[in-house]
């Protein structure tokens, strides 16, 4: 063994050669610490009922979210989803024309991607340009 070479004993190597078993070990009962009282005597009595009262409260707004909230959504998405995908197919159905307004795609040097004239968040359906039909 290298480390009875470093100098070690072979008592210090059994010592540590019991450690992982020592906390793996489930027969033995886990020590107490030496025990604190319980909160409602460490605290004032208005903190212990403002402590109770955010408890209540997170239980309250947790419950409002999961029941209340996300039935809303799915309620909402159901009638408004038909509307806006007939929507976005309108839109890709008649697309907007390109107006060349003068102060509209000024470039003093090309973008480092593509064909160096459209942005990085180029999409054709919205952001017509000359060339896209």
């Amino acid at each position: 063994m290298h480390v009875l070479s470093r100098g070690c004993s072979s008592r210090m190597l059994a010592r540590f050669r019991s450690v992982p078993r020592r906390f793996a070990s489930t027969s033995a009962p886990v020590p107490q610490s030496p025990g604190f009282p319980p909160l409602n005597q460490m605290m004032t009595q208005a903190e212990y009922e403002a402590m109770q009262h955010a408890k209540s409260s997170l239980s309250f707004w947790n419950k409002f979210n999961i029941f209340v909230t996300v039935p809303a959504l799915a309620i909402l998405g159901f009638f408004v989803l038909p509307k806006e995908y007939a929507h976005i197919k309108h839109s890709q159905e008649h697309p907007p024309e390109f107006v060349a307004y003068p102060h509209m795609r000024k470039r003093k040097s090309k973008f480092p991607w593509g064909d160096g004239d459209k942005s990085l968040f180029h999409n054709p359906y919205l952001n017509r340009g000359p060339d896209d039909e």
